[in-house]
């Protein structure tokens, strides 16, 4: 090939990298990630570009088991898919997805008061409707036409926690990755199967936003490591890897077979399934999208025999690991560990 060809191909690669890492940074250009009580006048005395632009540099590339069926979707797969529905614990009736597009529908998810006026409860959920005699058929169909859909496939939610001292000083943040998938197909026996699953990493930063360290949940608990210790590839060795458990989902920092407390009998994770570069990057916050401030369940399945294996709720109610990132990574007791 001609050194000039070879020089204007390279600039071009060069130059959509750059565009693409400008167009994600674009999107995290606000204050509103400043998640605290005190977020205007943070933002008025912090320059937070760093953090911004930290979150799009440092975004996962999750690697998939080879016989995983299930990959990442936006939150409307599961409110705009035909025949879906929102129900209370009693499963009374508070909308349904219609054949025409009406109906129920991602802005539908709010608090304190549903578009119906009907009151928003916390053990509200969201249900597939089934077509057929075999759930687990109609979960896996329903999640591959979604995924056909671009704006659906492979989004991931990003939001940025603030650490700071008293004086409203920046003194570091958690970047952390949401993923939403639609069914959970790991399962033991009774154990694992469920509608809806939410599972997260998160990087922590200091004051110049320069990675600390990473840490990844498995359901409840999860592992942590070094920053100079986790896998990581892309444009300057900055993007980390996550190589996700076979129908589980749960996060883990090296390819293999896992044991830890949340996937009984041991989780493969063989990194040799399909890649997703996490490059549809979609920024939440405490108060945006309107669906971050829903309490209800992203599934219809609950726990049977005394089994805990209902299906999740929203990562702004999953407890320490939104509002407590620091104390969450304090608590982990995961005994998964990175190479």
């Amino acid at each position: 090939m001609p050194r000039l060809r070879r020089l204007a191909i390279g600039c071009l690669f060069a130059l959509t990298a750059a565009a693409l890492e400008q167009q994600l940074t674009a999107q995290v250009a606000t204050s509103a990630e400043l998640q605290d009580p005190a977020a205007a006048e943070l933002a008025a005395a912090t320059d937070t570009t760093a953090f911004r632009q930290a979150l799009v540099r440092h975004r996962p590339v999750y690697r998939f088991d080879s016989d995983e069926d299930f990959f990442p979707l936006g939150v409307a797969a599961i409110t705009n898919n035909t025949g879906n529905r929102l129900l209370r614990t009693n499963d009374a009736l508070l909308a349904r997805r219609n054949a025409d597009g009406s109906g129920l529908n991602l802005g539908f998810l709010r608090f304190p008061v549903y578009p119906s006026g009907d009151a928003v409860l916390d053990d509200d959920k969201l249900v597939e409707q089934h077509g057929s005699s075999d759930p687990d058929a109609d979960y896996l169909h329903d999640a591959r036409v979604l995924y056909r859909n671009p704006s659906l496939r492979n989004r991931i939610y990003g939001r940025i926690r603030y650490t700071r001292w008293q004086n409203n000083e920046i003194t570091g943040a958690w970047l952390q990755y949401w993923v939403f998938y639609y069914y959970n197909s790991f399962h033991v026996g009774f154990f694992g199967k469920h509608e809806g699953d939410w599972e997260m990493v998160q990087i922590q930063v200091d004051a110049n936003a320069r990675p600390r360290r990473a840490v990844y949940a498995q359901h409840n608990t999860g592992s942590i490591c070094s920053w100079a210790n986790v896998e990581r590839t892309g444009t300057g060795n900055a993007r980390p890897v996550v190589y996700v458990g076979g129908g589980s989902h749960a996060s883990y920092f090296t390819s293999g077979t896992h044991n830890v407390p949340d996937v009984p009998g041991g989780d493969r994770a063989d990194g040799k399934g399909r890649s997703v570069s996490s490059e549809h990057l979609v920024v939440i916050t405490a108060n945006s999208p309107k669906w971050v401030k829903w309490p209800g369940f992203w599934g219809g399945t609950k726990g049977s025999l005394g089994i805990p294996t209902d299906s999740p709720k929203g990562p702004a109610f999953q407890g320490d690991k939104w509002s407590h990132p620091s104390r969450w990574a304090s608590s982990v007791n995961g005994t998964d560990h990175c190479k």
